[in-house]
């Protein structure tokens, strides 16, 4: 698993637009919460979905609420 600091030098890489988020954001203002996951905003343009798929591919990402935990790296059908 990459650690979060790897996750985000993958999306700043990429030339991905995004915000950090949640615990993680949290804990950069001083939260003694550790979360282990990484939460970001960003555009969910076609071209940085594309962007964001690219950079993660290696990593498999999945759709973590979604019951088939469906791939990332596809996408659905209409």
């Amino acid at each position: 698993m990459a650690s979060l600091s790897q996750l985000l030098q993958r999306l700043c890489d990429a030339d991905i637009e995004f915000v950090v988020v949640g615990g993680f954001a949290a804990l950069l203002h001083g939260s003694t919460l550790v979360t282990r996951d990484l939460d970001v905003c960003a555009v969910l343009s076609r071209a940085e979905v594309a962007k964001l798929r690219q950079s993660l591919r290696d990593l498999n990402p999945k759709h973590r609420l979604t019951p088939e935990k469906l791939s990332f790296l596809t996408t659905p059908d209409p």
